[in-house]
């Protein structure tokens, strides 16, 4: 094989397996909004500020688990705020996307 033809192949070769990966990808995307949709209908968006509680504090994480992340796909708005040091701060960050 000629130096030509080794260059055209492996070319070739990575234009058809980086499909594969983007249509994979666009799937887990589209289950993904279904999901968050589904678990969407269950949880209502909070009418008040959250406060540091327990029962705050799981309100918050299932409706922010309803939310999709700001920046990335395939996470939720709990992996954006989840604070880990300190259940306030995530409480604080869940606050800011509220938006009342």
């Amino acid at each position: 094989m000629t130096k030509k033809k080794l260059i055209d192949w492996k070319l070739s070769q990575k234009k058809s397996s980086m499909k594969r990966p983007d249509f994979i990808h666009k799937i887990l995307l589209v289950f993904f909004s279904f999901l968050l949709k589904i678990r969407g209908l269950f949880v209502e968006k909070p009418k008040r500020k959250l406060t540091w509680s327990v029962d705050d504090y799981t309100y918050a994480k299932k409706w922010s688990k309803t939310q999709k992340h700001p920046y990335m796909d395939l996470k939720t708005l709990w992996d954006y705020c989840e604070d880990h040091a300190e259940s306030v701060y995530t409480i604080q960050n869940v606050n800011n996307f509220i938006k009342i």
